[in-house]
């Protein structure tokens, strides 16, 4: 009964939001995703929204191969699910296959980047965008949002008992990797402004944050981006080298102390 009443309230909120959303890959209506880190599930990422609900544990790893088309970035991954305390820990890696490790023996180096999410469980879990958090990933390569077109592989784990969660990931075209600059005119100007007018509380189009719906927020950050211009992504950044191996249960003490994104 209880997956039942999850069920239904998944599938309400993906109709509610269903303008939105550009694609979507759900465990509990299609197949679970691959274990296996040299087969993982593909992804194949559209312009707008693209959905994410799985469900991962102690023992059951979630490996996922994301595709970000060309011409266009991968600028936020949002939280839009989380059902308790425990953490999952999100790791990326640039290509078609994980060889970073699993379960306690994670590579850092490896990687491009991983969080803990969400990073702080003593608030609201949904909403919070995590890309940011990921690229900063201790002892990972590291890189700077938004993430460039390519082929990019994920793993999902947790520590704890089966945990479910739900992912946005919001790609928009490389000239509108601005937030704030809703036309793709790589400059945030009252043409912005004005799409944010006609699509507030309708649709998702005035959507600065990654969050599905357009809203006072976007306006702040309209606000706080006005006169900018934009430009390509920067390539991927490279911090300091730190230890070679990670286990999870540092991952997560370490995550804690990290500040938390809207």
């Amino acid at each position: 009964m209880q997956t039942n009443v999850f069920l239904s309230g998944l599938l309400a909120i993906c109709v509610a939001a269903s303008a939105a959303r550009a694609a979507s890959y759900s465990e509990f209506t299609a197949s679970d995703l691959s274990t296996d880190p040299l087969q993982p599930t593909p992804f194949a990422l559209a312009p707008g929204l693209n959905d994410l609900l799985a469900e991962t544990s102690a023992t059951d790893f979630d490996f996922l191969q994301i595709t970000v088309p060309a011409n266009y970035v991968l600028g936020a991954i949002t939280v839009t699910f989380h059902e308790d305390m425990n953490a999952v820990f999100a790791g990326i890696q640039q290509g078609a296959v994980w060889t970073a490790g699993a379960g306690s023996e994670i590579i850092p180096p490896a990687m491009l980047g991983w969080v803990n999410f969400p990073t702080n469980p003593q608030l609201g879990h949904v909403g919070e965008n995590i890309l940011d958090d990921i690229a900063l990933g201790v002892g990972a390569t590291g890189f700077t949002p938004p993430l460039e077109s390519g082929v990019y592989t994920m793993l999902f784990q947790t520590r704890s008992v089966a945990v479910r969660y739900g992912l946005s990931f919001r790609v928009t075209p490389v000239s509108a990797s601005l937030m704030g600059d809703f036309n793709g005119d790589t400059l945030v100007d009252s043409a912005d402004l004005a799409i944010w007018r006609a699509a507030f509380g309708q649709t998702a189009a005035g959507d600065a944050n990654g969050d599905g719906v357009t809203d006072g927020v976007d306006m702040m950050i309209w606000q706080r981006n006005s006169g900018l211009t934009g430009a390509a992504p920067a390539a991927h950044a490279v911090p300091e080298p730190a230890a070679a191996m990670l286990t999870l249960g540092a991952a997560a003490g370490l995550a804690v102390r990290r500040r938390r994104r809207a």
